[in-house]
């Protein structure tokens, strides 16, 4: 599996190859290269969540200490999460994309109830995307639905309390 540098690398690879304006029939490449980026970080990033997982049971253990040195329980001894595999329920960012841009199309046209139809699919997609959920508060917004725009931005803000567009929102 690719460490962090090695997709940096392939991300800086890339960029310089698109700031170059590559000739259409290397585009298709290009885009295959992108998409095969895409996966492979996140699925770092699936393994990094799970490893934080790991850690967190190891602050449960630590918790339940009394201050005897006793034997850790054979579950620490076993492999870090990061290292089992991971599975996750139904996440296609790149089809989620695709409805996220559709929404976003949509409410620069004006079209606030289009926009909320397709925001709703791409959440169908990534349930909880924090872009996809600020793009449908101001869909409701829009279409004056202030109280449930307030919820929508409420849990963007409760998974990342800095995040500029719900909370100027």
């Amino acid at each position: 599996m690719p460490d962090n540098r090695e997709l940096a690398e392939r991300y800086a690879a890339i960029a310089e190859e698109l700031a170059a304006n590559p000739a259409s029939a290397d585009r298709d490449r290009v885009k295959q290269d992108i998409i095969a980026l895409f996966r492979d970080a996140d699925a770092a990033l699936r393994r990094q969540a799970a490893f934080k997982e790991s850690v967190k049971a190891l602050v449960s253990q630590w918790k339940q200490l009394d201050g005897a040195h006793s034997p850790a329980p054979a579950a620490a001894h076993s492999a870090p999460a990061a290292e089992r595999p991971v599975v996750s329920g139904r996440v296609d960012h790149l089809g989620a994309s695709t409805f996220v841009e559709k929404g976003w199309s949509k409410l620069s046209l004006g079209d606030a109830a289009g926009a909320e139809v397709a925001l709703r699919r791409a959440l169908e997609f990534t349930p909880g995307d924090n872009e996809a959920e600020t793009l449908l508060g101001w869909a409701q917004m829009m279409q004056q639905q202030y109280d449930s725009a307030l919820l929508t931005f409420h849990n963007v803000l409760m998974r990342d309390p800095l995040h500029a567009l719900a909370r100027t929102n």
